[in-house]
């Protein structure tokens, strides 16, 4: 699945947005980044047999958002929020409208 996220995420922001300047590392770390954060999360904190916990929640990709507007600026700034975009576009790649409890965490409880 690593190469459907990538892949993925670079059509869609490639035909979004067209040749504009965009740092695509950043909108690939974005998009591999949910699976990384669960799976860290999942070997500590959680057990069972889903790996789509906090990290494939929509509050997850507004938190990283909200903390790149506020911590960074400039150009910096705009290039590294690509790393909220590539997060947004795993989601979209997940189908996360799917599972509710998971992609609307904590408004409905846990998944």
């Amino acid at each position: 699945m690593i190469f459907w996220h990538l892949g993925l995420a670079t059509v869609i922001v490639y035909v979004t947005l067209g040749r504009r300047r965009i740092d695509y590392r950043f909108v690939l770390l974005g998009a591999i980044l949910p699976d990384v954060v669960d799976g860290i999360l999942g070997l500590f904190l959680f057990d069972g047999p889903s790996g789509r916990w906090v990290s494939h929640s929509i509050l997850a990709v507004i938190v990283v958002a909200v903390a790149i507007i506020l911590g960074l600026k400039g150009d910096r700034r705009l290039s590294i929020f690509g790393i909220a975009v590539g997060w947004l576009l795993h989601l979209v790649g997940d189908g996360m409208w799917g599972a509710p409890l998971t992609f609307l965490w904590p408004a409905f409880g846990t998944s």
